[in-house]
């Protein structure tokens, strides 16, 4: 049986969050170009902690649009779904433009939801 979605508000509110930098890199795909990630130490242990609680709760693996995203967002999805024992939607709810328009962001500007 399949457990319930995180709603749409949810992961729109944690991916218009400024996800940060480090000396950390991962190189993902997106909008037909490549995208590289900086992040942190710290980051990077809690995303791996994230995912394996995450698909050890859900007995499945990260949809494929989540593991296209800033390893920062990936732990928060990750966390918030497990906190309200719910599932990643298999479907992003979240247009990568949307997406792309977060990141481009300074580490101090602030993004509205709609």
């Amino acid at each position: 049986m399949k457990s319930r979605c995180i709603s749409r508000k949810t992961i729109r509110g944690i991916l218009i969050k400024i996800p940060g930098t480090g000396f950390f890199s991962h190189v993902v795909e997106l909008d037909g170009g490549m995208t590289e990630y900086r992040y942190s130490f710290s980051t990077a242990h809690g995303h791996r902690h994230y995912v394996a609680e995450y698909e050890k709760g859900q007995s499945s693996l990260l949809p494929d649009w989540v593991k296209r995203l800033h390893p920062a967002h990936i732990l928060w999805l990750c966390a918030a779904a497990i906190e309200k024992g719910e599932a990643i939607p298999e479907i992003s709810p979240v247009a990568w433009r949307v997406y792309r328009e977060t990141l481009s962001q300074p580490m101090s500007a602030s993004v509205t939801v709609e």
